[in-house]
């Protein structure tokens, strides 16, 4: 329950994967400022109430090993031959491993960007739509491979999907993409390392 708090929170706040930023590095910055500063209260609303002792759940991780060591399972990743740079590295919650790619060419602001989500599933707290950080979409069950997928379309260019295999959930999101490379990206990178690999 925790972390789906933790979860709808960032969410509450727009910083679900999908929510739109201006710039990696801005998003880093942010991040980081965020995790560092305490929550005070100022007054006494309830908002400020609630928020005493609040820590920011999303931390900048140093390295993948810092993932894999929080999760307890490697984090689902795009190789290199995806034509995908990693720009950030996130711990959500201390056990949700998000990780942020943009495409290496273009202009900044029209590369395509995915964020890909992994944690260990707890029916209670966690599932693949709740990592998914998108809620009421209209989801559509799809068989990539031998993975059943969960696809919705979000925008003409912001694409999301999830899936669990064998207690780990799974979901990626991209923005300034289309559906066909969202799709090749999904299948010829995660799905096949999730099947080869979890």
């Amino acid at each position: 329950m925790h972390l789906h708090h933790n979860l709808m929170a960032l969410a509450a706040a727009g910083a679900i994967f999908l929510a739109p930023v201006t710039s990696f590095a801005d998003a880093a910055s942010e991040a980081a400022q965020m995790a560092a500063t305490p929550v005070q209260a100022t007054d006494d609303s309830a908002a400020a109430q609630s928020a005493v002792g609040m820590l920011n759940p999303m931390v900048p991780a140093a390295s993948y090993g810092e993932l894999t060591e929080a999760l307890g399972v490697h984090p689902l990743y795009f190789p290199l031959s995806s034509g995908l740079e990693l720009q950030q590295r996130f711990l959500i919650g201390g056990t949700v491993a998000d990780l942020r790619y943009a495409s290496r060419y273009g202009a900044p602001e029209k590369r395509a960007q995915f964020t890909v989500r992994t944690a260990v599933a707890d029916p209670s707290e966690m599932t693949a739509e709740t990592l998914s950080g998108v809620y009421g979409a209209d989801w559509q069950a799809m068989t990539i491979g031998n993975t059943e997928v969960q696809l919705a379309e979000v925008s003409e260019s912001a694409f999301v999907a999830y899936w669990t295999k064998d207690g780990v959930c799974f979901s990626v999101g991209a923005e300034n993409v289309n559906r066909w490379d969202f799709l090749r990206q999904v299948r010829d990178n995660l799905i096949d390392l999730t099947e080869h690999f979890y």
